[in-house]
């Protein structure tokens, strides 16, 4: 379960969720199991997330967008600085990784990668960087030959 200890008790501790759902707990499991605490020592916390675009996008125009979308964010911590990455050549889009620090005591992780998105979608429209989308080769084989005929879209009837 993700959520705050908010009460502990004698013999089991309660742990509010971030849906607003209570959990009791009962305290021999955190002695039993291993327990992460993302606030013990430090509420800075790594997130991160993917972004593919197109191939034949210039790279360095990608990775300087990407940088311009994290550092508009206010929320984003200048230590550790944020990083965006090129990560691979994949199957169907050049593949770049973003990680960003937030201080979860502070910021909504859920908004704040939203905004972050948000803007990401907004600044690649305006340099024209084309988000990638997966795409296939269709390879027809037939016994005997048969008719195709392409429909021209701008005379189809809609």
């Amino acid at each position: 379960h993700l959520g705050r200890v908010v009460n502990l008790g004698t013999r089991c501790s309660r742990v509010r969720k971030f849906d607003g759902v209570d959990v009791l707990v009962p305290n021999s499991y955190l002695l039993e199991k291993n327990v992460v605490n993302w606030t013990l020592s430090d509420s800075h916390h790594r997130y991160d997330f993917t972004v593919g675009v197109a191939y034949g996008t210039p790279t360095e125009l990608v990775m300087s967008t990407l940088t311009s979308a994290l550092e508009a964010q206010s929320d984003v911590l200048k230590e550790p600085a944020a990083v965006v990455a090129f990560e691979a050549f994949g199957d169907n889009a050049l593949t770049f990784h973003i990680y960003f620090w937030l201080d979860i005591g502070r910021s909504d992780a859920l908004k704040v990668g939203t905004e972050i998105r948000l803007r990401i979608d907004r600044l690649c429209r305006e340099a024209s960087i084309e988000m990638a989308y997966p795409q296939r080769d269709i390879h027809l084989h037939a016994a005997d030959p048969i008719a195709v005929r392409i429909a021209n879209p701008e005379t189809t009837a809609t």
